[in-house]
Parts: C-alpha cells; structure tokens; sequence
C-alpha cells in the first residue's frame, strides 16, 4: 500500500517535472538560436528566434500525427481521420472530406481503426509510439543540417526544429496523464500490463471508426460493452468500456440504464481520466435536466471546474444540447432557448460526425416533447 502510494505522488509530480525540463531544454535552445544570431539587430533576432519555435511546434505537431499514421499503416490499422488544430480530414462513407473540429487540450490527433475482430490482440505499440519515433527522427536530420549550413538564420531555424521535436517526443514519451488525457508512453505503458486492457483500447479504436463511418454505437452488439468490475477501474483504459457503455445505452434513448452507468462510473472510476470524468459530469447534468429536476439540483452538479471545462468544449455539438436544455428546462427562458438551439444547429451543420448528429436531433426533439408537457 505505502509503495502504491509513493508510485502515485511520483506520478503526480512528473509532469511539473516534464514541464521544468522541457522549459529548460526550450530556453537553452533559443538562447542558442538568439547566440548563431549574433550581429543581427537584436530585435530582430529575439522576434526571429521565435517565429521560428513557433513555426517548429506546429511543424512538429504535423510530423507527430503523421508518425502515428505511417507507422498506423505498417500496423495493419486503417484511416479514420487526421486532425491539426481545428482542421480535420475524415474517412467518410468510402471518401475523404475536410471538416472542422477540436478537441481540448490537443493540437493533433490521428485515429486509425484495426483489424476487424473485437476479440485479437491488438498490435499497439508501433502505432502509438510513432509519433515520437517521427519526432526524435526528423530531429536528428534537422540538428544535422543546422551544423552544416552556413546562413545563421537558416542554422537558428533548423536548431528550433530539431529542439521541438525532442520536447514534443520528450512530452508524449514520458508516461503521464496530461489535462486529464493520457499520452502516447502511458498508453503504451497500460496497454502491457493485459490482454484484457488491450481488448478495451481495440474496442475504443473500433467504436470511434464506426462512429466516423456514419454508423451509430447503438448498433453494436449490447454484449461488447460490460460495465467492467470494480477492481478493474484503476485503469483509465478498462474505464473506457463504461463510457462506451454509457454512449451505447444515450445512442438507443436507455436513459434510466445510462444514468445508471454514468453513477456507476462517476462513483467508481478512480482511474477514469479526467475528459472522461468531465464527459461523464456533464451527462449526468443532462439526464437530472432531463429528468425534471430543480435549479439548485442543476447548478449543484456544476463545480468551478466542471464550469470551465464546459466553457473549454462550448463548440462539441452534445455540450450545445445541454445548453438548450438548460435554458429550456431549468431556466424556463424562451428567448435563451431559442437561441440555444439556434446554436445548436449551426454547430450540427458542420460538426463532423452524422450518427452524433442524427442522435443529438432525436433528443432535441424528445427536449421539445418534454418542454410541452411540462407547460
């Protein structure tokens, strides 16, 4: 027990430990790059100097994701989609389509589906350490050429790119949870410790290339989603079969059977990361809407922290169906209301996942049918 808890203090501090070393890596880097700059103006250099660290962030962000997918391919997985920032290109329906989407706390992702049976071990650790394999290769070619040019400003450029990759592989690399999402080393890490864990990263991978492909997770078989055991919910991936199980049972309007699950879940998912935590508080906000309940029973649900995540994911179409039925069911406020959905439906238009949507607009309308009754 006292080794448990020493592990877990170790874990909590790591980050802050990651952050410390990559801001010193980062700072010596560009006091280098400022250094190659030397009889520049110096204005002109610092501006330089971090134009080029910027402009090599998003660079590496791209060569990152784009490691998860090469290496994704060699894996035998196949293309869901690939996110920079808000753009996005998604597999949809046999063609790829430009859509616009984010998610908090990430700068990229690329979602790749594996090979059809639920029930195979999954290949993993080739697609997930990719990107940082990507990262730290690329830094090496471009480290390279920074000693071997001539022009200071081309050497500065090409140092600020081989720095970022090495901090961008050093952040996903090192096991850690980061604003409540896992990275690729505590993933891999997980992924090890049993097959059991592995069926449950398969099946989060599969789930989110059905979605993707315009199919509902309702209609997948009710016997992929067990709600797992107590003593299995230390692990945030074993923790992902609840969420699923919760957004199988929201997709087929079980709403009694998915309250249950999101208590279930909320009460004893200690290793739940905290997006799926956040996820999970603000379904459960919904349903006791939904439900009928007070104000003060609503706005106990929503914690500070709780608040600014849902301010952080105001653009996700299913936070724009709580604000609807806040204003609709608790508030009691016709002008909010309408302007809520009116939001809604523009967020509908573009949100990039149809089956979410066509789920979304069925509770809408069942938002509507209780609105009329409850006049």
């Amino acid at each position: 027990m006292e080794k448990e808890a020493r592990r877990r203090r170790a874990a909590d501090y790591l980050p802050l430990a990651v952050t410390i070393l990559s801001l010193v890596i980062g700072f010596g880097a560009a006091l280098s790059a400022f250094g190659i700059l030397e009889g520049y103006p110096p204005v002109f250099a610092a501006l330089y100097v971090m134009a080029c660290f910027l402009a090599s962030f998003f660079v590496q962000t791209v060569l990152h994701e784009l490691g998860h997918l090469v290496c994704g391919l060699l894996s035998g997985y196949r293309f869901i989609s690939f996110r920079i920032g808000n753009f996005m290109l998604l597999r949809e329906s046999g063609r790829f389509v430009l859509r616009m989407f984010a998610i908090s706390g990430t700068g990229g992702q690329c979602l790749m589906q594996p090979p059809a049976e639920i029930e195979k071990d999954t290949p993993y650790r080739l697609y997930l350490l990719g990107g940082c394999l990507s990262n730290l290769a690329f830094s090496a070619l471009f480290l390279m050429l920074s000693a071997g040019l001539s022009s200071p400003a081309a050497k500065a450029l090409f140092l600020a790119l081989a720095a970022t990759g090495f901090l961008t592989a050093l952040m996903n690399l090192v096991p850690m949870n980061t604003n409540g999402i896992a990275n690729d080393g505590l993933n891999t890490l997980l992924l090890g410790k049993s097959a059991g864990v592995r069926r449950a990263f398969r099946l989060q991978l599969y789930a989110n290339g059905w979605i993707a492909s315009g199919k509902r997770i309702g209609e997948l078989p009710e016997e992929w989603f067990p709600l797992p055991e107590e003593a299995a919910l230390e692990n945030p991936l074993t923790c992902t079969v609840g969420v699923l199980r919760y957004d199988r049972q929201f997709d087929r309007h079980d709403f009694a059977g998915a309250r249950e699950t999101c208590e279930y879940m909320l009460r004893n998912g200690r290793g739940m990361l905290g997006v799926h935590r956040n996820e999970l508080s603000c379904e459960l906000l919904f349903l006791k809407i939904f439900g009928g309940c007070s104000k003060a029973e609503a706005d106990a649900v929503l914690t500070p922290d709780l608040q600014k995540y849902i301010k952080a994911t105001g653009s996700y179409v299913s936070r724009k169906r709580l604000f609807y039925a806040y204003e609709l069911l608790v508030n009691r406020n016709p002008v909010s209301a309408a302007g809520a959905l009116r939001a809604f439906e523009e967020t509908a238009k573009r949100y990039p996942y149809s089956s979410d949507v066509e789920n979304e607009r069925e509770i809408v309308a069942l938002l509507r049918e209780t609105a009329g009754e409850s006049r």
